[in-house]
């Protein structure tokens, strides 16, 4: 089977295996899966490389900071044991920091604007 992608604008949008090379598409290099492709963006240069994540979670007691977020950045706060979203933040560009008080599991994803990909975060609040 052949690996191949696509990219929109410079982010690898799509990628997969197939008996031929989708129109539109590339040949991924010989060492790289498509679940491994969908991480990467082109450069000017035409390189694939890593795409950069958004800002990360860290944790002091129950509350929970994402420093220096990009305007845009999307954090959504869920409540796993309930099976609900509890928040959806939209950062302006600033840290953003959360408080969770009640013991439960949660979980915080952010977001931030294309090229970065999500990070998320698995918190148990006791």
């Amino acid at each position: 089977m052949i690996v191949w992608y696509k990219i929109t604008g410079s982010i690898v949008t799509s990628a997969g295996s197939s008996a031929t090379v989708p129109t539109g598409a590339a040949l991924a290099p010989p060492d790289l899966r498509p679940a491994q492709l969908v991480r990467l963006m082109q450069d000017a240069g035409g390189a694939l490389i890593e795409r950069p994540l958004s800002p990360v979670v860290t944790s002091a007691g129950t509350f929970h900071t994402i420093e220096n977020c990009p305007a845009g950045t999307v954090i959504e706060v869920a409540d796993i044991s309930g099976d609900e979203i509890m928040a959806e933040i939209t950062s302006t560009g600033q840290t953003e920091v959360i408080s969770l008080p009640d013991p439960g599991e949660y979980q915080i994803r952010v977001a931030a604007p294309l090229p970065a990909l999500p990070t998320q975060r698995r918190i148990i609040q006791s």
